[in-house]
């Protein structure tokens, strides 16, 4: 969304933000810099911050607060923009995640605003989706179908989900389903170097999780969701793969001791930080932790290969947006995943390789064999930059513009 903000202006449209003033989220103050002095930010306090809850309190809030828990800020934000801001100076509203953001969508488009949906991620069609039970799950599905037969557009960050939507709710016009992917900023990767080093770096920018998936359960056994499962648990992104195969490309290869290292730049889980002396892998990792958005970005650009990954039933429509800045880096790309839409973008970019998450013997062949181009001073990959750069930032504001232009056409029909 910051990205859109920043280069909406040079395609006509100049957003006003109203957002979450919270507590509980982490914070990169670095990319303030890429707001436009003529945004106007409306920060709303969030009533009800996650941080201060106990976890009775969360079980209680996802009980009662429908569609989310941040409903309570959605009504203050509603209020406030009835309130405080003159609605006939704007001629439509955007909205992103949570559902809550939509309903205010919603309540906006009834004071005669075009609306644009706008969906990061799936709500009750994603595969870590759990509904507190049966009758929630019937409820916030009957919720988002409401959302998406109201809304004039909806903008979808993977060509995947409008083919979930479109199965789940046949009623729905197609037409107004556009796909406008994740991508990179140039911006960020202009006067910026690798960094020389003689050792071999693989790398993982982004958060890892972890907690296990298990698939919804069908049929009559959903009535008794969420203690009813549909099969065995999935780790959707975790360091375990990475791990053991660095583990077994060490002890095949005693010889790289001094060369292989791991860097996870990013939310690393406290589960398996025992595990790096359990494989005698302590003094082969370096765990960053958050850092704001420019040191990741160095971090990709000094990197030898670069990790992602992500598994679980549904994961073949899920796009990580880290992975477009992996494909402007350079750096070449080592993909765990099972096949879909991430893999197609990597093969077809000519930047990386794809491997199964849960192949671990595939994933150690694949580290020695980068090491060893990598030694020989090439990169291995041959990207096709054409291709890549229709993710660029600054073209996708002008495609979400486009859309912009043809709702308010519609709309004065």
């Amino acid at each position: 969304m910051t990205k859109f903000v920043k280069y909406l202006p040079e395609h006509g449209w100049i957003p006003t933000v109203v957002c979450a003033e919270g507590s509980n989220v982490v914070r990169d103050a670095s990319l303030l810099e890429d707001v436009p002095p003529s945004v106007a930010v409306h920060r709303i306090t969030d009533p009800l911050p996650s941080s201060s809850r106990s976890n009775l309190q969360r079980i209680w809030d996802r009980l009662t607060l429908r569609p989310d828990p941040s409903i309570l800020w959605a009504k203050r934000a509603l209020r406030f923009v009835l309130e405080r801001i003159d609605l006939d100076e704007f001629d439509l509203v955007f909205t992103t995640d949570p559902p809550s953001a939509h309903w205010v969508g919603s309540c906006l488009k009834s004071e005669r605003l075009p609306w644009v949906m706008d969906v990061r991620d799936l709500w009750t069609l994603a595969f870590t989706y759990r509904p507190a039970s049966f009758f929630h799950s019937r409820i916030d599905t009957a919720f988002e179908r409401g959302l998406l037969e109201q809304t004039d557009a909806v903008v979808c960050a993977t060509k995947g989900y409008p083919k979930e939507y479109l199965r789940a709710y046949p009623a729905l016009e197609a037409a107004k389903f556009v796909t406008i992917p994740n991508g990179y900023d140039e911006d960020d990767f202009i006067h910026r170097e690798p960094a020389p080093s003689d050792v071999f770096w693989m790398t993982y920018v982004g958060a890892l999780f972890d907690f296990e998936v298990r698939p919804r359960p069908k049929g009559w056994l959903s009535l008794f969701e969420p203690l009813a499962s549909g099969g065995d648990p999935v780790m959707v992104r975790t360091p375990q793969s990475i791990l053991e195969a660095a583990k077994k490309v060490l002890q095949d290869h005693p010889e790289l001791r001094g060369t292989l290292r791991l860097r996870f730049v990013g939310t690393f889980p406290e589960k398996y930080l025992p595990l790096l002396k359990v494989y005698g892998l302590d003094e082969h990792v370096v765990i960053d932790g958050y850092v704001d958005h420019g040191q990741a970005v160095q971090a990709m650009l000094d990197a030898d290969i670069l990790f992602l990954m992500q598994d679980g039933p549904g994961s073949q429509v899920v796009v990580p947006g880290k992975l477009f800045e992996y494909l402007r880096s350079g750096t070449p790309i080592v993909g765990l995943f099972p096949e879909g839409l991430s893999p197609e973008i990597i093969r077809k970019s000519g930047c990386g390789i794809v491997v199964h998450p849960l192949d671990i013997d595939a994933l150690a062949v694949t580290m020695y064999e980068r090491y060893r181009i990598w030694e020989r001073g090439e990169t291995g990959i041959h990207p096709d930059w054409t291709y890549v750069h229709k993710y660029e930032r600054r073209k996708q504001a002008g495609q979400l513009a486009d859309v912009f232009n043809a709702v308010i056409l519609q709309h004065h029909r």
